[in-house]
């Protein structure tokens, strides 16, 4: 437990400050000037499309994405092993919260990006560093939400598989041990005869096989002793 807490929470600051970081750029960016009233007019017809656009664009993936999630869902299910169908539960719905991280992470930043044009066409009436500084915080506030959003989303997803339904999903638990299924084999004790026997070392019982084996003397080949 100690370890996963040791994981996640660098992931927590890193995404938390991402998330903070993208949130100033927007201010720094919204908070600008948007120049003469001409400009501000051609802003709102373009921002008027833009959101048109998105609308359109975010009704069509979300419908797109519930058929994939259930597809996939059920392909899962069907192909794992013994056919767990909670695993095609959690794959679709992993799949729907990413689908809605990415969603929000791009439509935020859409807005901001579509918002900062006219911002940006103020300043290059100042200076053109002003306005690229403009043009390049409002199009990295998509970019910094979508890895905050990212980390943040497979941290949760994680610590929900392998944290909180580990109980109920025996079959994750399985997984992440590898070897939790296989018997472990019978540790003998030091005191049973089975282990004393073991661990006393025994003597050869076979004959050594060298053709040079000792043999008794002949009595002819004995020399005669003095008396």
């Amino acid at each position: 437990m100690e370890e996963r807490v040791l994981f996640s929470l660098p992931v927590i600051v890193l995404g938390l400050v991402a998330i903070g970081f993208a949130v100033w750029l927007a201010r720094d960016v919204l908070r600008r000037d948007r120049g003469t009233p001409e400009m501000q007019d051609i802003a709102d017809r373009i921002f008027q499309g833009a959101t048109a656009y998105l609308n359109r664009q975010y009704r069509t993936i979300a419908a797109m994405s519930l058929v994939v999630s259930v597809l996939m869902g059920v392909l899962v299910a069907l192909f794992e092993k013994d056919h767990e169908v909670a695993r095609g539960v959690i794959t679709s719905v992993a799949f729907l919260f990413g689908a809605l991280l990415s969603g929000l992470s791009g439509f935020i930043g859409m807005y901001v990006a579509v918002r900062s044009n006219i911002r940006t066409a103020a300043a290059a009436r100042r200076s053109l560093g002003e306005a690229l500084t403009v043009a390049l915080r409002g199009g990295a506030v998509s970019g910094f939400l979508v890895i905050a959003l990212g980390l943040l989303g497979i941290l949760a997803v994680y610590s929900v598989v392998f944290g909180f339904a580990e109980g109920a999903l025996p079959a994750v638990a399985e997984t992440r041990s590898g070897s939790s299924a296989l018997p472990s084999a019978p540790a003998s004790s030091p005191s049973s005869p089975n282990s004393a026997a073991a661990s006393t070392p025994r003597r050869p019982t076979s004959a050594p096989t060298s053709s040079a084996r000792w043999k008794p003397a002949s009595p002819r080949t004995t020399p005669a002793t003095r008396r």
